[in-house]
């Protein structure tokens, strides 16, 4: 079924484009973000290897998306290594991250997307190649179902067994409160990589007071994977922004799913982590915050608690110009959990007369443990760039430099030179 839709998918991508490339008053848009990085790494024989990547990363539009009729988007990317090679595992390598043709009718009551996309509905965060259809059914309810193939599996044994089907229903009371149940179901070679079910909600009580949250179900492990939810709460100056966050490892993660993601080392574990806190933020002026941060991290699996603590000032100008300050402390009982933190960052747009088109960045983050780790007792990172728009609207550029210093890392230091061209 799933090979089929994406064979239907091809054609209809081939059909359709000769209709947006006869629409009237089309807006095309191509941009180009050229970005070339240089780092150093040391393999497995502790030789050194000179990594020197070149990205490219092209986007074309056809059309306007948020206008009724047809637009055709394709955003992709390639790279290739000119250093010493050895580093990826392949020197050269690309990927289309998105190539769909999007159709709205006059009435805007549907939408209908065909190709490479990416949704974000509810449970569902996945990209996949295929049918996606969203609209409205009556004032109040709106509809969101996708079928597919997923891109994020590899083709090793072919793409007859692999799928991804799911949907979305919500019920929209005004634009900012909306209740939504989503699922989604992933395959691999025929077995059953995800199947999950989730409850969503954006409550907008008063100007003063809006809550927003997630839980979602595996119904491969039948148990809670998350639930997650934070208000925002309008008093005077003062905004209070609680917020909750339980996770539980083995049922946030798959069996089938092993080697798939980051972090999948934690479903072994089977720890479950809860995150409580708040931050609050007190607007002296129009453009200066103070705020405190509070979280309390609860391990079960450890039977460990720790507290971050934190103060925070963020002052914006009135052009693009923001910098900020944070110092914090978490006070916990393993050594990972004991430190002190400290950050600043600056924004500074046009920092002086001969200067006005250029921009300069910075950020410093030092961390401070009270007891050495490997041999370590402090980790520093430091960034440091610049960028110019050297025609307007259409090319400009940024140079940065990153270096860090950890108990995991003794030096590491990387160089990204970009450049952004839009025609």
């Amino acid at each position: 079924m799933f090979q089929t839709l994406k064979t239907v998918t091809i054609f209809s991508l081939l059909i359709l484009f000769p209709y947006i490339s006869g629409a009237n008053n089309a807006v095309f848009e191509f941009t180009s973000d050229t970005i070339f990085r240089a780092f150093e790494r040391e393999n497995q024989s502790g030789d050194s290897l000179q990594v020197l990547p070149i990205y490219e990363y092209i986007s074309i539009d056809y059309g306007d998306i948020e206008k009724i009729g047809f637009s055709m988007h394709l955003h992709g990317w390639a790279r290739a290594d000119l250093g010493d090679g050895d580093y990826f595992e392949k020197d050269s390598d690309g990927e289309l991250l998105y190539g769909y043709i999007d159709y709205t009718p006059a009435t805007e009551t549907y939408n209908i997307k065909v190709g490479r996309q990416h949704l974000f509905a509810g449970v569902v965060n996945d990209s996949f190649d295929g049918l996606g259809v969203g609209g409205l059914a009556g004032d109040y309810v709106r509809l969101n179902a996708f079928g597919g193939i997923p891109t994020a599996y590899e083709e090793d044994n072919g793409r007859s067994g692999d799928g991804i089907i799911g949907g979305r229903l919500a019920i929209t009371f005004n634009p900012s409160t909306e209740f939504g149940v989503s699922h989604k179901y992933i395959s691999d070679d025929d077995t059953t990589v995800e199947n999950t079910s989730g409850m969503d909600s954006s409550i907008f009580l008063t100007r003063f007071l809006s809550v927003y949250g997630l839980s979602s179900w595996n119904h491969e492990t039948d148990g809670w994977r998350e639930h997650t939810y934070e208000a925002d709460m309008y008093m005077g100056p003062l905004l209070l922004n609680p917020s909750f966050q339980m996770i539980q490892y083995d049922d946030f993660f798959d069996d089938n799913q092993m080697g798939s993601q980051l972090f999948q080392y934690l479903q072994e574990t089977e720890e479950e982590l809860t995150i409580m806190g708040a931050d609050l933020i007190w607007q002296i002026a129009f453009n200066l915050e103070l705020g405190l941060r509070l979280k309390q991290y609860e391990y079960d699996q450890r039977s460990e608690n720790s507290q971050y603590y934190a103060a925070l000032l963020n002052v914006k100008t009135d052009s693009a110009t923001q910098y900020g300050l944070e110092a914090g402390s978490m006070i916990g009982e393993s050594d990972y959990d004991r430190y002190t933190l400290y950050r600043g960052y600056l924004y500074w747009d046009a920092p002086f007369e001969f200067l006005e088109s250029w921009f300069i960045s910075s950020e410093l983050l030092v961390v401070n443990y009270q007891e050495e780790i490997y041999g370590q007792d402090r980790s520093l990172f430091y960034s440091l760039g610049c960028g110019k728009e050297l025609i307007a609207d259409r090319f400009k550029f940024s140079l940065s430099g990153d270096y860090s210093s950890d108990p995991y890392f003794d030096d590491d230091l990387r160089v990204m030179l970009v450049g952004t061209f839009t025609y």
